[in-house]
């Protein structure tokens, strides 16, 4: 196990522990603004499927601070580019595509955009009511094309 500040390297704390009836407790604490995140590799016993797990939890996230001060054009660029995108209607487009997971639907999610259409990918639980499910919305940061 790993314990690392907002991910990255150096960590924080590395270490094992042993399973005690399914369950392992990992402590760990930060003392300024930010995000632990605990990283769990799992080496099990022959025959069975190692895996790697990954928790985190913010501290003070309201009290984190930027790692450089703004452009002084930064709010005018983006209210410009918040008008230019609520001139565009969003023309919603929902496709249903096969889900490769028993008991999951997947859909193909497009909407107009700023330059190109956004594509996303959405999948629940098979007859799920509507707002009965948490959205987790999950970005790439590049170098990803439409679908």
């Amino acid at each position: 196990m790993e314990d690392s500040k907002d991910g990255l390297e150096p960590a924080l704390k590395q270490g094992s522990a042993e399973l005690n009836d399914g369950y392992v407790t990992v402590s760990g604490s930060l003392n300024e603004p930010g995000f632990l995140q605990c990283r769990a590799d799992f080496t099990p016993p022959p025959g069975f499927r190692a895996s790697t797990g990954r928790s985190g939890v913010a501290v003070d996230p309201l009290k984190i601070k930027p790692g450089l001060p703004p452009p002084d054009d930064f709010d005018a660029y983006w209210d410009k580019q918040k008008k230019l995108l609520a001139a565009i209607p969003l023309n919603v487009r929902i496709t249903k595509v096969k889900s490769p997971v028993e008991g999951v639907e997947c859909f193909d999610v497009q909407a107009d955009c700023l330059g190109a259409p956004m594509s996303a990918y959405m999948a629940r639980p098979t007859g799920a009511a509507p707002k009965t499910l948490p959205a987790i919305l999950l970005l790439h940061g590049a170098g990803v094309a439409s679908s």
